[in-house]
């Protein structure tokens, strides 16, 4: 059921005041309203108001504040309803200085956001001049004017230099309607550059590679040409995908004679889009295109040459390096391009590695055939939800939707270069009969050059980065190491690992364990190694809070002649403690090697005895703040 106000007109909530000051002149007149329906206007009015009258204007007036207004009446004008609305109107509209102090400060910070729109800009500056107007300040369109271009971005300073070089002043209405057909333009802009031919040409014949910018919101999007003649229709493809964000308006170029034909221009016209030149021989004015480009050609070369694929697949590493820019944070706009242009934040989910080894699904197979082919993945489709996989081995390249990466084996140059490389035969390079006169050093040799052999076949497409050569210390060269490998063998063997699975997690699998015992001593030693150290102090639980919890945490270390000695920590449940609430600053103290050394260059001037001690418990002696 509603709750309606003592008029019976509505709900009382929409009396509220929320502490919003340009709004506190309309409540005040909506809280007129109410009082003059209650018979109560008089009081505001007379001299000396009936102090009963009075005080139900004060009771009124106080359900409708919010917390931040009823502390500034609930003191100095309690019961008085006529003082309570002097307050909150000197409060709110008054013309104090620092209050005048703090509006000009508002204006005068005003900045544009990298993610805030023009008309939102605006809005923030019409109401600090809206609140300084209301404190009977005058506010000349000028001075708007001159605070808002001081808040725009860089991108807008060809903007304010027009505006300041004008001879007549705009009033504050023609500014903004000039802003925002300047954030307009800028969006619609889209410088243009064509390159070509590119040696050699692509695996589908392509020679020509054009691109469109977008400058507001940095997206690139890449088109193939065969010929010079198929700008046209690249440029009609291009309109046609943009066309769901927006209608372009300006397209700039270079001089080049696929950008001055007729056809060319034809088509520019046939959609309301002006077309502007750079001058001859000034690539610079177009430097938006030409920048982006360049940054496009340095990716795909670098992809091609990591993955060591053939150059014929430019036009792939192209396309992918677009695709990536596009999903790239722009500091400029506070997004993503690709989130600025179709409103929609980018799915990286489906980001791969170029050039990485992968498994495309074979749709027709027979019941003994492989359900997958192994291939290399070049890219995205632009036209489906399909990644672009190319079988070197068919030199051919496929669209697939179910593919298994292999990106931990690294850039796959040797899948491409293993389907055209036959198996090696294996020889004995080693003699049925060994001379007598090798000496063991040699044949320590041998056995470290067959080890880092074997090591290096097996890794090769498990590493992405050289291997650390390892080499044994001078001390011991007279000694013959056993193999690594039998060593993490026996480490990893099957008895270590229940010996690792029986460490308990609780408390309960520690008091229920075989080796209760051993582990109920070392809780045991825990908990007396706290009383002695004096590490907690029992307090009552404050009003309103809650105790953080703690566990038991196990361990088994090996000691001295590798005996196991079972260890037992008592930890509080940090992860439930409020930042500033239950405390300010954590850190753990550590000992500094600088000062350990100076330690010990001390004892040895002074000619005293240095040891080493283990204790079985660590207690920081620091003092908690709360």
């Amino acid at each position: 059921m509603t709750d309606l106000g003592a008029t019976g007109y509505g709900p009382r909530s929409r009396l509220l005041f929320n502490g919003d000051e340009e709004k506190y002149e309309l409540w005040e007149v909506k809280f007129m309203g109410h009082l003059r329906l209650q018979k109560l206007h008089e009081v505001l009015t007379a001299t000396t108001p009936d102090p009963e009258n009075n005080a139900r204007v004060y009771a009124e007036l106080v359900q409708l504040l919010d917390d931040t207004s009823l502390s500034l009446v609930i003191r100095e004008a309690k019961d008085d309803g006529k003082k309570a609305i002097k307050i909150l109107r000197e409060y709110y509209m008054g013309t104090s200085k620092p209050r005048i102090i703090s509006l000009y400060t508002e204006l005068t910070s005003l900045k544009m956001e990298g993610n805030e729109s023009v008309t939102d800009y605006l809005i923030k500056a019409e109401k600090a001049a809206t609140s300084l107007k209301s404190a009977n300040e005058v506010i000349i369109d000028s001075l708007l004017v001159a605070m808002v271009l001081k808040g725009l971005p860089h991108s807008y300073k060809t903007f304010a230099t027009v505006v300041t070089q004008r001879e007549k002043e705009w009033t504050f209405m023609e500014f903004k309607v000039q802003l925002r057909s300047y954030e307009e333009t800028e969006k619609a802009c889209k410088p243009h550059k064509k390159t070509g031919p590119i040696d050699p040409p692509a695996r589908e014949g392509f020679k020509y590679a054009i691109t469109f910018v977008d400058d507001y919101s940095g997206v690139i999007m890449v088109y193939f040409l065969k010929h010079k003649s198929d700008t046209v229709a690249a440029t009609e493809r291009f309109l046609a995908d943009s066309a769901p964000y927006g209608h372009d308006k300006k397209i700039r170029t270079d001089n080049g004679t696929e950008f001055t034909s007729a056809e060319f221009r034809s088509l520019l016209v046939k959609n309301c889009i002006k077309h502007e030149f750079s001058a001859p021989y000034s690539p610079h004015q177009n430097g938006t295109a030409e920048r982006s480009w360049r940054t496009l050609f340095e990716m795909a070369r670098c992809m091609l040459l990591g993955a060591k694929l053939p150059k014929k697949l430019w036009k792939y590493a192209l396309r992918t390096a677009a695709y990536i820019r596009n999903r790239c944070y722009n500091p400029r706009t506070g997004k993503t391009p690709f989130e600025i242009m179709t409103g929609e934040k980018p799915n990286l989910k489906n980001m791969k590695i170029f050039g990485s080894l992968c498994y495309a699904y074979v749709q027709e197979k027979k019941k003994l055939d492989a359900r997958c082919e192994r291939g290399v993945f070049v890219g995205y489709d632009n036209q489906s939800p399909a990644y672009l996989v190319y079988l070197p081995e068919q030199d051919n390249l496929k669209r697939v939707r179910c593919v298994k990466f292999s990106q931990e084996q690294g850039v796959t140059n040797d899948a491409v270069e293993e389907y055209a490389r036959p198996v090696p035969e294996t020889e004995d390079k080693h003699s049925e009969e060994d001379e007598e006169d090798h000496n063991i050093k040699e044949e320590r040799g041998e056995n470290q050059d067959t080890k880092q052999e074997r090591v290096s076949k097996e890794g090769r497409e498990e590493r992405r980065y050289p291997e650390r050569l390892r080499t044994k210390p001078g001390h011991l060269e007279d000694y013959i190491l056993d193999d690594d490998d039998e060593i993490s063998a026996a480490k990893y063997s099957v008895d270590y690992c229940y010996h690792v699975a029986d460490i308990p997690r609780t408390y309960e699998e520690a008091v229920s364990s075989p080796e209760h015992q051993l582990w109920y001593g070392a809780m045991k030693e825990e908990v007396n190694a706290l009383n002695e150290n004096d590490t907690y102090e029992l307090v009552p639980l404050p009003e309103g809070k809650t105790v953080i919890g703690g566990k038991w945490v196990y361990a088994v270390k090996l000691g001295p002649n590798n005996t196991e000695k079972h260890k037992a920590r008592y930890v509080a449940k940090g992860y439930s403690q409020v930042k500033d609430v239950d405390y300010g600053e954590t850190f753990s103290p550590t000992a500094r090697h600088t000062s350990i050394r100076m330690l010990m260059q001390l004892a040895t001037q002074e000619g005293m005895k240095t040891g080493e001690v283990q204790r079985t418990d660590e207690v920081l002696r620091v003092t908690v703040s709360s």
